[in-house]
């Protein structure tokens, strides 16, 4: 959760007429609320909660409750020789994303995992991953611990 007045711009439906409206919403809540207003679905309030339980408000009476919980991946992307792009690099609402971006189609990024994943990974042998696809279809995906070859360069553990 962000902290009190960490906010962005938000394109969102107004309640009342219809019309498109910027306001400002929770940082960490934002590509939400945006993916909601994507979708017709109209919100009239939100706030993350900052620490405690947060709620973004629908005009059709509906609230989604918005809770922190343990687990929340720690992990960070990282930077690599072969990066070629910055993702989001502006798009405050989202995460920067160093990535390499091929001629083929195929986008790479790297994320450095935090100890505490390291050993859960170690113990349960389980990595989970969510893609965010904005009700669009979803593109064929390839987790891997080993490095992929890049630009003609071959792979290895680093």
């Amino acid at each position: 959760m962000c902290e009190i007045g960490d906010t962005t711009t938000v394109a969102v439906i107004c309640s009342v007429d219809g019309t498109i409206k910027e306001e400002q919403i929770d940082r960490c809540i934002a590509p939400i609320v945006q993916a909601l207003n994507v979708a017709n679905i109209v919100t009239t309030e939100s706030c993350c909660g900052h620490g405690r339980p947060g709620v973004i408000f629908m005009a059709d009476g509906r609230e989604l409750e918005i809770k922190t919980r343990k687990g929340v991946s720690e992990m960070d992307p990282i930077g690599f020789k072969q990066a070629n792009a910055m993702i989001a690099k502006n798009q405050p609402q989202y995460r920067r994303l160093p990535a390499h971006i091929g001629n083929d189609g195929v986008t790479t990024s790297c994320w450095k995992l935090s100890v505490k994943e390291r050993i859960c990974i170690l113990f349960t042998g389980k990595m989970w991953l969510q893609v965010m696809t904005f009700a669009s279809p979803l593109q064929p995906q390839r987790p891997s611990i080993y490095k992929p070859t890049i630009g003609g360069v071959s792979n290895d553990l680093a």
